[in-house]
């Protein structure tokens, strides 16, 4: 199996999983946003990532990938390109956070906020069982709203 890895091809940016087929590629251009996260998974799983805020044809999505090693490289390259700088802090967590990295004005913002079905926090969902949804962060959808015109673009 090979590792995966996050490379910059041209303008774009491209991910390919452990298995080596491509996941996904995207025009440097329709980066809006980049963050990491940690997911509860730990032992279970894969659980550091890094998302890829992207509009595309005016619609927003994420892309997400594995936080493959030599990312920081990646990274530091396509700040060049975007203009300011990324640096990863959540590499060494074990509870649920994310954060974003890039652009500037938003670093160290929360990206997802974790309800379950009642509307009650992580830590309550984990104690009582109950489903959870994660959503983006409310703050996050307003400035991609005001920023981009996503105005149909809601929070859960």
């Amino acid at each position: 199996m090979d590792e995966a890895r996050l490379e910059l091809v041209g303008e774009e940016l491209a991910y390919w999983g452990g298995d080596g087929s491509e996941r996904w590629r995207v025009a440097i251009a329709e980066i809006l946003m980049v963050a990491e996260f940690v997911s509860t998974s730990g032992a279970l799983g894969e659980d550091y990532f890094l998302e890829f805020g992207v509009v595309r044809d005016g619609e927003a999505a994420f892309l997400e990938c594995v936080v493959p090693t030599g990312a920081e490289k990646v990274l530091e390259e396509l700040a060049g390109r975007l203009g300011g700088r990324m640096r990863l802090k959540l590499f060494d967590e074990v509870k649920f956070q994310s954060r974003v990295v890039w652009p500037a004005e938003l670093e160290g913002q929360p990206v997802f906020v974790v309800l379950d079905e009642d509307g009650r926090s992580q830590m309550k969902w984990m104690l009582w069982g109950k489903k959870a949804r994660w959503h983006v962060s409310p703050k996050l959808v307003e400035w991609m709203k005001r920023r981009w015109d996503l105005s149909g673009m809601e929070t859960g």
